[in-house]
């Protein structure tokens, strides 16, 4: 028999009324008469409600449970058989755990599984459902909110993954092939390499899922670090990332690996201790928690992760304050990250901070300067003289040069402060000519091209007595820092000529250095006085002391022009070049001093044997 539905209009609905239709799939209002046809014209029921409109009743498709045409009779978990009249279905009942209709259904009726008794007010049955939705990731307790199209890949991968599995160890336990067990091995890693080149969800449910099976073969140490590096990097939720963990946990480990059931049980970005560290309102990385005392320990996977993610952010503040305070398992390896953070403070415009954490000595180790390359401490001075950063992916050998937005650039007094400490302290820069000839640029002023060379400026020749009384100074401040540690620049040595005053503490500080070893390439430190050539006459006489220092260092500067002509010919000087350096031996040989003579025949010989080259 047919029904007809009449929709009736109200101005006053009951709250009851409304919470029955809201949990029936199902609405029939009221039975009109039999074979009553439809009708448009108004008729008036009582004097609130007024029938407007009439049509057939069509049945939606609808579950089981709300069918009005068979009575349901709802239990929390029975499987056994069919409760009363709940086999029963028409033609558009759905199953509840298959989500298709109930004729298609084949255990609607089966004993101990009994699907017509589902319905959506029990837990045992909503468990059911979800996990015949979920399919393979029911194991990893998803919820359906959060299966996405990432964690359908991984499904369909880790299902076949476990066929291809299966067939292949089989044949190896059943030994029907000469094969080897690298069969399996080779099956897995290359479901571990796929696994690495997707997405991130992807990739943490296949290599959790892959896992399952190999674990009881081979220590999961490579997929654990691989996965605590996604945790971090993949924007997980807090709670995917929890149930990643459970599952981890839920794993049956080898003895031998039981002290690894813990193995991804990696902080959350949103971890209470770890955003106050990041805000800087923590700067030791501990607390009490309960009376327990809470250390900010990490594996040295996830603090590269975290380094990485911060970097990806721009977020460099917030990565400075994290190293300073992070703990980890390796120590020697966390120190190497802790001495980027100058370079780090520099890309946050704050090249002060970054100067000073040159300086900054570790419980475990000393200051970061000890440990600089002579190329680290060019580039750093380049970056404090300028204040433009190198770009590209490995800073200290970019070639290109850019401005940094907002920067607090320290004075030049306290850059060549820090520089000299660094060259005290650090022998492999000391040593180093290049190193010099950049603290040269840097103590003139220099100004950086967008290729990363350097542009001196000119001072004005500073009298006699200026430079005998600033060489008086220039040797104290030296020698108290080689007894301190420190350096203490007085207000008078920078009254009447600060930048030239300057210039000549580094220029001594150069002589101080030749007078302890030997140095190659010269040429390149002359060339760097030729904007200042009165400061090279200055630091000749600071050599002449000692004629044996000047004789090796005259001798060195020979020899690199002879090699640059010969063995570098592509290298070309302009003429100016040229004639600086002529100008500056004949200074020299015009010296008259009885002291330097045996020098100076020296000096002649060879540029007499050279003179036709």
């Amino acid at each position: 028999m047919e029904q007809d539905i009449i929709v009736i209009v109200s101005d006053e609905e009951d709250d009851c009324t409304i919470a029955t239709l809201n949990d029936s799939s199902v609405l029939i209002v009221e039975e009109c008469l039999k074979n009553r046809e439809v009708n448009d014209s108004n008729e008036i029921v009582d004097e609130d409600l007024a029938v407007t409109y009439t049509k057939k009743a069509t049945v939606m498709p609808h579950a089981r449970y709300d069918c009005t045409a068979h009575p349901f009779s709802p239990t929390e978990n029975d499987t056994s058989n069919p409760v009363e009249n709940n086999k029963a279905f028409c033609e558009q009942c759905f199953c509840y755990i298959c989500d298709k209709l109930a004729s298609e259904c084949k255990l609607w009726s089966t004993s101990g599984i009994c699907h017509c008794n589902a319905h959506k007010r029990s837990m045992f049955w909503k468990d059911q459902r979800d996990k015949k939705i979920l399919g393979y990731l029911h194991i990893f307790n998803f919820d359906l909110l959060e299966v996405d199209a990432e964690l359908r890949l991984a499904e369909s991968l880790l299902l076949k993954f476990e066929e291809d599995l299966a067939v292949e160890y089989g044949t190896y336990l059943e030994g029907v092939e000469a094969s080897f067990y690298s069969k399996v091995y080779n099956l897995v890693s290359a479901f571990l390499d796929r696994a690495e080149k997707e997405k991130p969800k992807t990739a943490a449910v296949m290599l959790l899922g892959a896992a399952r099976h190999f674990v009881v073969h081979k220590q999961p140490t490579g997929v654990t670090n691989t996965l605590k590096t996604l945790m971090v990097v993949g924007d997980f939720s807090a709670v995917f990332s929890k149930k990643l963990q459970a599952f981890f946990q839920s794993l049956t480990l080898p003895v031998k690996c039981r002290w690894m059931s813990n193995g991804l049980n990696v902080l959350h970005w949103d971890d209470p201790l770890l955003v106050a560290v990041l805000r800087g309102q923590n700067v030791r990385g501990e607390r009490i928690l309960r009376g327990k005392k809470e250390i900010l320990f990490e594996p040295l996977v996830v603090v590269q992760a975290r380094v990485e993610k911060l970097k990806e952010q721009n977020r460099y503040r917030e990565l400075v304050r994290y190293l300073k305070v992070v703990r980890s398992d390796n120590k020697t390896h966390l120190q190497t990250m802790r001495d980027h953070i100058p370079f780090y403070l520099c890309k946050a415009g704050d090249y002060i901070a970054a100067l000073a954490s040159f300086f900054s000595p570790t419980p475990e180790m000393c200051c970061s300067a000890c440990r600089l390359s002579p190329n680290q401490f060019v580039v750093y001075l380049k970056i404090l003289t300028t204040g433009k950063m190198p770009a590209g992916k490995d800073p200290f050998l970019s070639t290109e040069w850019q401005n940094v937005k907002d920067a607090q650039l320290p004075k030049k007094t306290e850059v060549i402060k820090g520089s000299l400490r660094i060259l005290n302290c650090n022998t492999a820069v000391f040593m180093d000519s290049e190193s010099w000839v950049s603290l040269i640029s840097a103590a003139s002023s220099a100004v950086l091209g967008p290729d990363g060379s350097l542009t001196c400026a000119s001072y004005p020749v500073p009298d006699i007595e200026f430079q005998m009384r600033t060489r008086d100074i220039a040797i104290a401040i030296l020698l108290e820092m080689q007894t301190e540690s420190h350096i203490q620049i007085p207000k008078a040595f920078q009254n009447r000529f600060p930048d030239q005053a300057l210039l000549l503490l580094v220029t001594q500080a150069l002589a101080q250095r030749l007078l302890q070893s030997g140095m190659i390439n010269i040429l390149n430190i002359v060339m760097a006085y030729r904007a200042n050539s009165w400061a090279l006459k200055w630091f000749l006489h600071s050599l002449s002391a000692r004629p044996d220092v000047l004789q090796a260092f005259l001798s060195g500067l020979m020899e690199d022009l002879y090699r640059e002509q010969h063995v570098h010919p592509y290298r070309k000087r302009d003429v100016v070049e040229h004639t600086f350096i002529a100008d500056f031996f004949f200074y020299y040989l015009l010296d008259s001093r009885p002291l330097l003579f045996p020098v100076n025949h020296l000096v002649l010989d060879g540029l007499l044997n050279h003179w036709n080259e």
